[in-house]
């Protein structure tokens, strides 16, 4: 994702199910914020293979993610960047679509236990718009529970944005994003498109 991706300071209660042999893993998508500008800066990015999400990743009945936290003037944001919420309802953004990723055969107090481990690697503080943020994060959970990387598409606008920044010009990437939020925002009031179905992972095996 290209825009910062944050939550209130207090969290949802973390919840679960329980299940015998493998469960399902999916990769929530959303569209950033919940005005409607999120989804038009992704139809307007979208020609450039690019694109601004938020995603969560359920498994047990409970979604992931990794966000920054809201804080006061002169208050610095502690603890873990990583929360829970109700699956496909992540506060702030704009639920699109899901992915299954497959099943894994981790049990529930397995998962826990990763996710304990997780929260003291992803620490509120690195969180990053273009180097650590929930897309990573994602990511990461998918592979350590087993059913491989997210799709490369959810990864584009943050990856690019990186490889922009380590080359020494940052600001292409926010003019870019600048250029397509301004569109958004004072431009003709067009409701874009459906957007298109998004890729399978067997889409990105033969790529």
């Amino acid at each position: 994702m290209g825009t910062k991706c944050s939550r209130p300071r207090d969290e949802p209660g973390e919840k679960g199910g329980s299940a015998n042999g493998p469960v399902p893993v999916s990769l929530h998508i959303y569209d950033v914020g919940t005005s409607g500008r999120g989804q038009t800066l992704n139809w307007l990015l979208s020609p450039l293979g690019v694109g601004a999400f938020h995603c969560g990743v359920e498994v047990y009945g409970c979604e992931w993610s990794f966000s920054d936290v809201a804080v006061g003037p002169g208050e610095m944001a502690v603890g873990t960047g990583i929360f829970c919420c109700q699956p496909r309802n992540c506060e702030g953004h704009t639920f699109c679509e899901s992915i299954p990723m497959g099943k894994t055969s981790m049990s529930e107090a397995d998962v826990l236990e990763l996710v304990a481990l997780l929260k003291q690697e992803w620490p509120v503080c690195n969180y990053h718009t273009l180097h650590k943020n929930c897309c990573h994060f994602c990511d990461e959970l998918c592979q350590r529970l087993g059913v491989g990387p997210v799709p490369r598409w959810i990864m584009t606008l943050a990856n690019a944005g990186a490889a922009i920044a380590s080359a020494g010009d940052p600001a292409c990437c926010w003019a870019l994003v600048g250029q397509a939020r301004q569109a958004c925002c004072c431009g003709p009031s067009l409701a874009p498109p459906r957007r298109p179905p998004h890729r399978s992972l067997q889409d990105e095996d033969e790529r």
